[in-house]
């Protein structure tokens, strides 16, 4: 089956392809979407019930200049860019998507889409670790094989940890098993989970087949003698930002001592690691305070702070104002 490369598939091949898989129409998916998916006050998702099945996937099209306002979920979405062009804005970084491009949209990422002036067609799938550690012989409490499986081809530059882009002859090659998910998945009753979730694990599997090189690329750009430790930590602290972290047992799962890392860290970074995971979780509590569904509270426990007083005070050494203050200031900007 030819698919056209360098301008991405026409939207004749792609109708073409939707007849062939028999892909659902759209009241079709906007029903499972209601059935699978809850949105509450301030655009915030997630699951209805993950006891049900904790994963959604849909063929979307999307016409020019529609606008998906700022949001956020509890579970990881994966975007396969099919056709056109457009902008998501994740944690206020814009990423520029073409056909080809998958991106990773992690757990409480803020992200919205700006459509531009062309239509696109992608394909969206919504999951949680909890689908695929299903029926394993393997403990997920630390996500090893669902990092590893499933999310290692995005490590490597900032970046590219959210994005791949793949040539047009890689599309071509994962193209079948993209549209046979979202077929298994509209076809098949939702107590078929291990029926769906081996399409899932087989689409994952080709995806990192085909990102391999990327992957590797990636991840020897990060690998100087310290540099490899510091991007080890990095990726460790950005994993873990809403858990308590232990700069002790950090240092130790490294075989360092404390003093030795953060002389390390500080080298690598400019900044010692308790004052870079303070900056970052006040990044990301920033983020937050656009979502009028999260109390303060709630968002400082979100970010890692189980001292709200100390939070309070973090918030205001970095930006100047108080939680409130500086939710106001975003609201008068809107």
């Amino acid at each position: 089956m030819l698919i056209e490369k360098h301008s991405g598939i026409s939207l004749d091949k792609l109708n073409e392809l939707k007849k062939l898989y028999s892909l659902p129409k759209q009241t079709k998916v906007h029903k499972y979407w209601q059935r699978s998916m809850e949105v509450l006050e301030g655009n915030c998702s997630h699951f209805r019930d993950e006891s049900s099945l904790p994963f959604h996937v849909s063929y979307v099209e999307r016409t020019v200049n529609s606008l998906i306002p700022l949001h956020t979920h509890d579970h990881y979405e994966m975007i396969v860019m099919l056709y056109g062009n457009c902008s998501h804005v994740v944690g206020g970084q814009t990423i520029k998507i073409a056909p080809g491009s998958v991106l990773l949209i992690k757990p409480r990422d803020t992200h919205k889409t700006i459509q531009g002036n062309e239509s696109t067609v992608h394909a969206s799938i919504m999951f949680l670790p909890s689908f695929v550690a299903e029926q394993t012989d393997i403990s997920f409490k630390e996500d090893i094989l669902f990092n590893f499986m499933l999310l290692a081809p995005f490590f490597g530059t900032e970046q590219s940890s959210r994005l791949l882009r793949l040539p047009m002859e890689a599309l071509q090659r994962i193209l079948p098993l993209c549209y046979t998910l979202v077929s298994a998945y509209y076809s098949a009753e939702t107590t078929e989970r291990y029926h769906i979730r081996n399409h899932f694990l087989s689409f994952c599997s080709a995806l990192f087949v085909e990102c391999r090189e990327q992957f590797i690329q990636n991840l020897s750009e990060r690998m100087s003698s310290s540099g490899k430790i510091i991007s080890q930590s990095l990726i460790y602290i950005k994993d873990n930002i809403s858990t308590d972290i232990s700069i002790n047992d950090l240092s130790a799962g490294l075989g360092l001592t404390k003093k030795y890392f953060s002389a390390l860290f500080k080298q690598e970074t400019g900044k010692l690691p308790k004052t870079y995971i303070n900056e970052l979780r006040i990044r990301l509590a920033q983020e937050l305070l656009g979502l009028p569904c999260y109390s303060v509270t709630r968002i400082a426990l979100e970010v890692g702070f189980n001292d709200i007083a100390y939070f309070h005070r973090q918030f205001r050494r970095q930006t100047g104002k108080t939680p409130l203050m500086y939710r106001r200031n975003l609201a008068n900007k809107i």
